[in-house]
């Protein structure tokens, strides 16, 4: 058998802080789980698809910590140890993929830390295979790198989940609430139907910046202080920076691919992911943890893999994925495993396997 490859994501490190998502003990979980792999010579590759640090979630009022703050913060000092450890373990690649919690991470920020580490920009793959966050095939969290955007690359979902943690800071709570679910709460409050394109005459947008303000008891003159190259703006300035989203998505996948790019893109991940020449399709994004084989829409078999989480232990187990190629029979498996906390050890959860 060749090297296996592991792929994990949604850590969501950020600072000691009651918003951040990344609890101390989750962090030190985390780090268990990478001395582990980091010791197994059957594993040739290590790969971080997205969302490994977090910049998005904190509240308004504060300057989000920085990314070299996030690495040196004191919660995550066993967690950056094991990393470091792969990084430098020769037999070892790590590999890093941004997500949209990271979206402004660039190669020299990782690199200071990491100074081994593949840096993808956008995606991971090999022959078959790819490795994407997936927060590129949702409107609220794809890269927006308009040149008028004032926030560039910075998506809309940035906003949002500042605005929602400055709800969660003042109520004294963490929820930990995807932007997936904070949208489908506007389509159903707002009673929108896609079925019968009730989105037809409304700036979507708009309606989400004014019901997310509502929701978390903020208004639109409130500011939102920004750490540079950017400057500090109102929540209703939002309104006019992402106006045209709609009209970008709807011109580049029509009107009904749209609307399931801005509502339910977890609906559609397996037929319209848009890598038609990969049979091993792995995401992150979604916190779900998912294997399969997905939707009849598309001709050529495939998999669909998801990672899952580690930040969100209190609800679900940490997991990750790992694939291995029988070169004999051309066989290429792909496993959903677990982290089990109480036996600290790895659990295989479900396999599945394709023809390369």
């Amino acid at each position: 058998m060749a090297k296996k490859k592991i792929f994990l994501s949604d850590i969501h490190m950020g600072i000691d802080a009651q918003w951040t998502w990344l609890s101390a003990e989750e962090a030190k979980e985390c780090a268990k789980f990478l001395n582990v792999i980091s010791e197994d010579s059957t594993i040739g590759d290590v790969l971080l698809v997205g969302d490994i640090m977090d910049d998005n979630v904190c509240p308004i009022d504060q300057k989000p910590a920085t990314f070299e703050e996030i690495f040196q913060d004191h919660v995550n000092s066993d967690l950056v140890a094991a990393l470091k450890k792969i990084d430098q373990n020769s037999s070892i690649k790590l590999h890093y993929v941004k997500g949209n919690h990271d979206v402004a991470m660039d190669e020299a920020s990782v690199k200071k830390f990491l100074p081994n580490v593949d840096y993808c920009e956008k995606k991971y793959e090999v022959k078959n295979l790819i490795a994407i966050h997936g927060n590129a095939y949702q409107m609220w969290c794809a890269p927006d790198e308009r040149a008028d955007n004032k926030f560039n690359p910075l998506p809309l979902g940035y906003f949002i989940s500042r605005m929602w943690a400055t709800m969660e800071k003042r109520e004294k709570i963490k929820t930990k609430t995807p932007i997936a679910s904070i949208i489908k709460n506007v389509v159903n409050e707002n009673k929108l139907d896609p079925t019968k394109k009730s989105f037809l005459g409304i700036n979507v947008p708009k309606v989400v910046i004014e019901f997310v303000t509502s929701k978390t008891g903020l208004s639109l003159d409130d500011v939102i202080l920004m750490n540079t190259p950017y400057q500090d703006a109102k929540i209703g300035d939002l309104i006019e920076n992402y106006r045209v989203l709609e009209k970008i998505w709807e011109k580049k996948y029509g009107l009904t691919r749209f609307i399931d790019y801005a509502i339910a893109y977890d609906n559609f991940v397996g037929d319209m992911c848009l890598e038609k020449d990969k049979r091993i399709i792995i995401w992150g994004h979604t916190h779900d943890k998912i294997l399969r084989q997905p939707y009849p829409a598309r001709k050529s078999a495939y998999i669909y893999a998801n990672c899952g989480n580690w930040c969100d232990q209190s609800k679900r187990v940490p997991n990750f994925i790992e694939t291995e190629i029988e070169p004999k029979n051309s066989i290429h498996f792909v496993r959903l495993k677990k982290w089990n906390i109480n036996k600290q050890k790895i659990e295989l959860v479900n396999e599945m396997s394709i023809k390369e």
